[in-house]
């Protein structure tokens, strides 16, 4: 699982953006997916656990799936979905970091 681009870039994540991401995942304004938000928080579970990251896929199956066995087919289209979300939360921030970007992209909205 640690050469998955979402495990990657989770991986670099600092107190401030995991406090963030979480508020961004859990927005029904970006995310309105409930298996996506839990694969999520056992994600975030998992990383506060250890200083150096190790999961399984294995292991992320029965955590993912403890609840309904259905849903270890659903874990490939979540982690999917939560990579979007993980670049469109730094999209989002590259707006709110650069007012410039901002009104450049307004303006050719309008």
């Amino acid at each position: 699982m640690n050469n998955h681009k979402l495990i990657q870039i989770l991986d670099t994540f600092n107190k401030k953006e995991w406090r963030e991401f979480s508020k961004f995942v859990e927005s029904p304004y970006f995310n309105t997916d409930k298996h996506c938000i839990r694969l999520f928080q056992i994600l975030k579970k998992e990383f506060a656990k250890k200083s150096d990251f190790q999961l399984s896929r294995t292991r992320l199956e029965k955590l993912f799936s403890k609840d309904n066995p259905t849903d270890a087919s659903l874990l490939n289209v979540k982690l999917s979905l939560l990579t979007r979300l993980v670049e469109q939360f730094f999209r989002q921030q590259g707006l709110e970091e650069n007012p410039l970007l901002s009104k450049d992209f307004l303006l050719k909205r309008v």
